[in-house]
């Protein structure tokens, strides 16, 4: 586990933002619908416009938890954690992906990198996900290991620790995996270190 770091003082600024959308846009399959994955947050509160989603899976990447927080769900004094898409060799990531409107396709796309490029936290890559319909390409916004916000390998009760007490604009660390669990639930997938994490902030509240 990597320390927290200090503030951020050299966020992206917003025409920065607009050419990581336009590179990403560039490497956008021909003939083919702008598909968003999400794995956390946005399985349960989508900033965007959608035709529609669907169950959705990443194979060589996982959800982990490996990002500290200092804003969102965390401050400098008392950090938080959320989760990044990591590479894991002989793992997955089961998740949604959203099929977005091309009416408001920029609007919606710079109010999502506003939440996701803060800094240079994430990376914008198109992956090869796997769905009901079929194999298609997704963008996904994958860990930044380089970051000094990356926070590595987190053991279990650490991180429950840690999430139980942060707190930051959006609301508490907890709630956040929370929403995020039960959203899984009601999909139907399953995460099984999501699950004992949130067992473990429980115990944690009730002792």
């Amino acid at each position: 586990m990597k320390i927290p770091p200090k503030p951020i003082t050299n966020p992206l600024t917003q025409s920065e933002r607009k050419e990581s959308i336009s590179q990403t846009l560039a490497k956008r399959p021909r003939n083919s619908p702008i598909l968003i994955f999400g794995y956390g947050s946005l399985l349960w509160k989508p900033v965007i416009s959608f035709k529609g989603y669907r169950k959705a899976k990443i194979n060589g990447w996982s959800r982990k938890v490996c990002s500290w927080t200092l804003h969102a769900r965390g401050t400098v004094k008392n950090p938080g954690l959320v989760f990044g898409l990591d590479k894991d060799r002989t793992g997955y990531c089961e998740g949604l992906v959203f099929e977005c409107e091309e009416e408001c396709l920029q609007q919606d796309l710079e109010t999502l990198w506003k939440l996701e490029m803060y800094s240079n936290l994430y990376k914008p890559r198109w992956l090869p996900v796997v769905t009901q319909r079929g194999p298609c390409l997704a963008i996904a916004f994958t860990i930044n290991q380089n970051h000094c916000l990356y926070a590595g390998d987190i053991p279990n009760d650490k991180a429950a620790e840690i999430i139980s007490t942060a707190y930051g604009v959006f609301g508490s660390c907890a709630d956040y995996f929370t929403e995020t669990t039960k959203a899984l639930r009601n999909l139907g997938l399953d995460d099984n270190r999501l699950e004992e994490i949130i067992l473990l902030i429980q115990q944690r509240n009730t002792d």
